[in-house]
């Protein structure tokens, strides 16, 4: 019965079940539409929130060639050093990624929709402008 409902679950989010998991709540899928294969947590399967992480990143690697930059993977996360010890900075941003910029070769983590609408510059050759106090 489980197993049944577990395919039936899979059929509708346009997945296969391919292998058991890492966890035993997640199943390695492929994707019908693009033939990747992922680990997903059944209960996201179960409620079709799902999508194809490769698929993502190679949209994401398209859009930032068209804006003149090249993905280089997620955030590169900065150690802020305080009295108490090291905190981490930028921990769980999914919607930033670390990119270079063609032009000029600095890296800088940026917003994938700013890339996506190609308003990005960069901080080190253009800084931003001061507001005048």
């Amino acid at each position: 019965m489980c197993w049944e409902r577990r395919i039936v679950e899979a059929n509708a989010a346009r997945l296969k079940i391919v292998a058991p998991g890492q966890s035993p709540f997640t199943l390695i899928y492929r994707h019908v539409d693009c033939g990747h294969e992922q680990e997903h947590e059944i209960a996201s399967v179960r409620r079709n929130k799902i999508t194809c992480g490769q698929c993502i990143e190679a949209g994401l690697r398209d859009e930032a060639k068209a804006a003149g930059l090249a993905l280089l993977g997620p955030v590169i996360l900065q150690a802020e050093v305080l009295a108490e010890g090291i905190t981490f900075i930028g921990q769980d941003f999914p919607r930033f990624r670390h990119y270079r910029f063609l032009s000029c070769g600095h890296e800088a983590n940026l917003h994938t929709e700013q890339v996506r609408k190609k308003e990005v510059k960069c901080d080190l050759c253009q800084p931003r402008s001061s507001v005048p106090f």
